[in-house]
């Protein structure tokens, strides 16, 4: 099991072996988390550079437009942003970044004395971060008594997919794929985690095309979501 900060290692494996736009999104999502934005953008460009369907496209063009506005390039992060929402016209997390780029961009314009930029300040004066998780651009995270179930990326997988889960407290976990008729497929992890942020990656290579479902048990909640395997 790896904490979110240390994804980065994994998804550089990933993109190094399988150089797909989908692996480079993920990269750059990785990289995003640990405040590389310089990174996050190269690997978001990588993945627009390797044939991306119209969903990897408009996720890594979202990450570019996300990671200029950490790094204050508005106007960068405007061009990235419109381009994201001509792929995509109903992708409101781009639409939430492109509007931080535009109002951040008349602000400056309309201030008197430019205020320093601090790059890895998630909070920029309002209490929010313009880019949310990547699964979370993919659908909504469950949520229940503490634990929470990030959609997996990609859904659908082929190969590899990461699930993502988070306790607020330590506490005993157990994140079991199951099919659909309630047989287990994979015991993925079974002991105490403290209380944080979690990947997994489910090597999904000798698993037959279908629906399956991945739960995640503690004492004091269960969670489900579902992964199609499509070969």
């Amino acid at each position: 099991m790896k904490r979110i900060g240390e994804n980065v290692a994994t998804s550089e494996r990933l993109a190094s072996v399988y150089q797909t736009s989908r692996n480079y999104v993920q990269l750059s999502q990785a990289y995003y988390d640990v405040w590389r934005y310089e990174d996050c953008i190269a690997a978001a460009n990588k993945a627009l550079a390797s044939s991306p369907d119209r969903v990897s496209a408009a996720l890594a063009y979202n990450n570019i437009c996300a990671a200029n506005n950490k790094l204050g390039q508005w106007d960068s992060a405007i061009v990235a942003g419109k381009e994201a929402l001509r792929i995509a016209p109903n992708f409101n997390l781009a639409k939430n970044n492109l509007g931080f780029a535009i109002k951040s961009a008349s602000d400056t314009l309309a201030a008197p004395v430019a205020t320093p930029f601090v790059a890895n300040n998630d909070n920029y004066g309002s209490g929010t971060n313009p880019i949310l998780p990547l699964a979370s651009a993919l659908g909504t995270p469950a949520s229940a008594n503490g634990i929470t179930l990030e959609p997996c990326y990609p859904n659908p997988a082929s190969n590899y997919a990461l699930i993502s889960f988070s306790l607020s407290e330590r506490s005993a976990a157990k994140l079991t794929l199951y099919d659909l008729v309630g047989r287990e497929v994979e015991l993925l992890y079974d002991g105490f985690a403290d209380a944080g942020s979690y990947s997994i990656t489910l090597n999904a290579a000798s698993l037959s095309s279908g629906a399956y479902e991945y739960v995640l048990s503690t004492p004091s909640a269960s969670l489900s979501r579902s992964i199609i395997i499509s070969k």
